[in-house]
């Protein structure tokens, strides 16, 4: 049994939900999912993950959202290798330069596999579920799954 973890910040309603909804797409038998808000999460819910997945807000002062201030300071001093992340990006948190970026550099030491593709999601006053966010779900799931055959 392999398991995935999303990680999402802040903590509120309108962040938890599209990790929820992106959870729901991963209907593997051997995956078991778990979503956690930033704030209640520690370094051993990634350790103990095969699939991590970070959702950020980036804060006012253009970093990571507070709530994710003590884990990016554990992963100075931890070994990732084996595991492979992948990023979802709020639609507040800019462009390039947004939280998907500031995760990567904030890994950079791990060597944690990173998942090139950024799952963009809708802005909070859009109805709609994210395009596309099952088949980039099913594409994470290919390259996690290809990556142990390596």
């Amino acid at each position: 049994m392999y398991r995935l973890t999303i990680l999402y910040a802040p903590g509120d309603e309108e962040h938890r939900a599209p990790a929820e909804e992106l959870a729901a797409r991963f209907s593997q038998p051997d995956l078991e999912t778990v979503v956690k808000a930033a704030r209640d999460a520690q370094i051993p819910d990634v350790t103990a993950s095969d699939l991590v997945v970070f959702g950020s807000a980036v804060a006012a002062d253009g970093g990571l959202h507070p709530d994710f201030a003590e884990m990016i300071r554990a992963f100075e001093g931890i070994n990732l290798a084996g595991r492979l992340s992948a990023f979802l990006a709020y639609q507040e948190s800019g462009g390039k330069d947004g939280a998907p970026a500031l995760f990567r550099r904030a890994l950079g030491e791990t060597e944690i596999a990173v998942f090139p593709e950024v799952l963009n999601l809708p802005d909070s006053s859009s109805d709609a579920p994210s395009a596309g966010m099952a088949s980039w779900a099913d594409r994470l799931y290919t390259t996690f799954k290809d990556g142990l055959h390596e």
